[in-house]
């Protein structure tokens, strides 16, 4: 999709792309190369659908991501790469209707939610993780409902690392966070560690 674009690149949905593309019988395309980051010296590159999917899921998150931060806190610069990333939204809301919808309703969902000040971190979080479940279960194999489950797990995780990552910033800037409630109680380290550990230790399973 372009150089620009590729700011879109992120840890999450690398990993779906490696992990989709190990459990395929097909080997992906290797080769050594340089990028534009690292000019200088050749790296290994791995190109095959799943490097492709990844890059199409990118982008559609990062479009939701931009449209919520600008409709939301009115940030110009995430209003500007909305509009960059309009196009390349497009092909891929053709390519993947079904799963971009589903994607944009968990996102609704959860934007839903937080206007309403839910306290509720189970019914915030099981949006993020039913959004990772579909990405990441997206092809019908025989590997989709084990990939679901680790993906609803995983996207909880996030969801809650995120909200524990951001809470001080949060607070400084009154934006909703999940965790902000419950962020003075005496056990609050405790608690927050025993959900993490829970939910990446279902992901494991």
């Amino acid at each position: 999709y372009g150089h620009i674009d590729r700011l879109t690149l992120n840890y999450d949905i690398t990993f779906v792309s490696l992990l989709l593309s190990s459990l395929s019988f097909d080997d992906p395309n290797m080769k050594e190369c340089r990028c534009i980051l690292h000019p200088l010296s050749k790296h290994k590159e791995i190109s095959d659908q799943y490097v492709d999917f990844g890059a199409d899921m990118s982008i559609v998150l990062s479009y939701f991501k931009c449209k919520d931060d600008y409709e939301d806190e009115h940030k110009k610069s995430a209003g500007c790469f909305k509009v960059v990333l309009k196009g390349a939204y497009k092909k891929v809301k053709d390519k993947y209707p079904s799963l971009v919808d589903k994607i944009e309703e968990c996102l609704n969902e959860s934007s839903k939610l937080e206007k309403n000040n839910t306290d509720s971190i189970d019914e915030i979080a099981n949006q993020s993780g039913k959004m990772m479940a579909e990405i990441i279960s997206y092809e019908n194999n025989e590997w989709k409902e084990t990939l679901y489950q680790l993906g609803f797990y995983l996207g909880k995780f996030i969801y809650i690392m995120d909200a524990y990552e951001d809470i001080e910033k949060d607070i400084k800037h009154n934006s909703f966070n999940i965790l902000k409630v419950k962020k003075d109680e005496d056990n609050f380290e405790e608690w927050i560690e025993g959900i993490l550990s829970m939910l990446i230790t279902r992901a494991c399973e």
